[in-house]
């Protein structure tokens, strides 16, 4: 997902760490408004000596960063297999051969880009419904507008 999105894909080098906690962060906030368990994984075959590991980042989403010589497609595809079509299960990848395959075992599947566009969506439908009842702003982000914010990022990043 962090080659499919323009804002996240354009950063380089160690600001892919920067990028991955970004993604985490929106994820998780998209996660606490769809009230659905949400496994974000990430590739951590290329490292050498890892374990793997998983981390709950909220109460229904876990982060995964899959271990040495174990792909987040073969991660995602034994956790499909395991669900037999029997659990509601959504893959979000951009890979064609990755969406055929989990097609095939009972997930439906969703583009990198469209899970993305469906969480601006989302936030900025909260933020619309927030203005229209008079209530305030729920986070510091929220009332920045994308300039800004991009700013304060570039700021954070460089220190």
């Amino acid at each position: 997902m962090l080659n499919e999105v323009k804002s996240l894909s354009s950063l380089k080098g160690d600001e892919w760490e920067d990028a991955r906690d970004r993604l985490i962060a929106a994820v998780a906030d998209y996660q606490g408004h769809r009230q659905e368990n949400i496994y974000l994984v990430f590739d951590g075959h290329f490292l050498p000596d890892n374990p793997g590991r998983e981390e709950r980042c909220s109460g229904r989403m876990r982060v995964v960063f899959t271990k040495e010589g174990e792909t987040a497609d073969t991660w995602i595809e034994r956790q499909a297999a395991r669900s037999g079509g029997d659990v509601r299960l959504t893959v979000v990848t951009s890979d064609r051969l990755e969406q055929s395959f989990v097609w095939n075992q009972g997930a439906l599947r969703l583009s990198a880009r469209e899970l993305w566009r469906e969480m601006e969506k989302n936030r900025q439908g909260r933020k619309k419904n927030r203005k229209k009842e008079g209530k305030k702003f729920a986070t510091i982000d929220e009332r920045l507008d994308e300039k800004t914010r991009e700013i304060l990022e570039k700021w954070r990043r460089s220190g």
